[in-house]
């Protein structure tokens, strides 16, 4: 992508994460602070990428530039398989014997899986270097494991899945 949405694509991470790797950068407020209102956990992700592109000798401007929207093409990604996986889930009937048979995506993960991969803002924003980005694949994981545990138990009423 070769347009700027927001500042913060470039500031919240790849400018740290540049500056860590290269010793050249331009910090904000947001780092420079006494008390520094940003922790560098989500810059390291970048950092660590741009660290194995300069040890292979690979740190061409090109490169340096796609590889952080790679990393969050994948997040992406993962945000999306996961976001149907949790509809699969809530939506499943298969288990009780009635509804789509298992293997298959109901109508609910389908009409998730479209609406998902249609989204332009998701595809727009998805693989921005946002720290949200990476927020939002942390929460639909953690989401999922948690319906997986609340869906699993053998009460009879489960109040998380549609069964």
């Amino acid at each position: 992508i070769s347009t700027a949405f927001y500042p913060d694509e470039y500031w919240q991470s790849l400018e740290p994460a540049y500056g860590l790797v290269y010793g050249k950068q331009q910090l904000t407020w947001e780092w420079t602070a006494s008390n520094p209102i940003r922790s560098y956990l989500h810059p390291l992700l970048f950092a660590t990428v741009f660290w194995v592109l300069k040890i292979l000798r690979l740190d061409y401007g090109y490169l340096v530039v796609i590889a952080p929207n790679l990393v969050q093409a994948v997040f992406s990604w993962v945000t999306d398989i996961m976001t149907v996986a949790c509809c699969d889930l809530w939506f499943n009937k298969h288990r009780s014997g009635k509804g789509d048979k298992p293997g298959r995506l109901n109508t609910a993960s389908k009409c998730t899986y479209w609406l998902t991969v249609l989204n332009w803002f998701n595809a727009y924003c998805g693989i921005r270097t946002f720290a949200n980005c990476v927020e939002a694949t942390c929460a639909v994981c953690a989401l999922y494991c948690l319906s997986t545990l609340l869906c699993a138990t053998s009460r009879p009423q489960r109040p998380f899945c549609i069964r």
